[in-house]
């Protein structure tokens, strides 16, 4: 997405990819309508991006897409409202939560349900199993977490701080509402 349809000049991301010989401009979508932009839905899935991959660089594109309709925005807000939740999201830290131990076994499924059923809207879930490898490839953070042959394990952060972790649903229900 950034390698095909970012705007180096001025930040943003065109509707079109670059190189397309049968266009005369390249457009960006700046309006939320019944359905919220590409840039807008591109933002927030920047930040989700950035938290999960504990990458900067793509919060710094997420960021420079807010900047670049800031001028939209700031005049006529109902025109981007997805775009302001982007805004907003920027300015609050995202709650991670990591669910650590092997998919498929009953407890698992109950623990993602609990996640994503008691979860802050502004969050990302990671799940990491032995398969994980990629993803804790790309996250160091990822790499201090059990993965192993042990039980389903649940660990909830705020600004990088890990509260206990937790193996019951009802446990898990309580610190996702702290």
């Amino acid at each position: 997405m950034i390698n095909r349809f970012w705007d180096e000049d001025e930040g943003g991301f065109f509707s079109s990819s670059d190189g397309d010989l049968s266009l005369i401009a390249r457009l960006k979508d700046d309006y939320d309508g019944a359905e919220p932009s590409a840039n807008s839905l591109a933002t927030i899935a920047l930040i989700k991006i950035a938290s999960i991959f504990g990458d900067d660089r793509y919060g710094k594109y997420a960021a420079d897409t807010i900047d670049a309709f800031r001028s939209r925005w700031s005049r006529i807000p109902r025109s981007m409202p997805t775009m302001l939740v982007a805004a907003m999201r920027m300015l609050q830290p995202v709650q991670r939560i990591v669910i650590a131990g092997e998919r498929g076994s009953p407890q698992s499924q109950q623990l993602l349900e609990t996640a994503y059923a008691h979860r802050k809207r502004h969050s990302s879930i990671a799940y990491l199993d032995s398969e994980s490898d990629w993803l804790v490839s790309r996250n160091d953070r990822y790499q201090d977490f059990s993965r192993g042959d042990t039980l389903p394990i649940v660990y909830v952060c705020d600004n990088y701080a890990c509260k206990e972790p937790a193996s019951d649903p009802q446990v898990l229900k309580s610190l996702l509402r702290e």
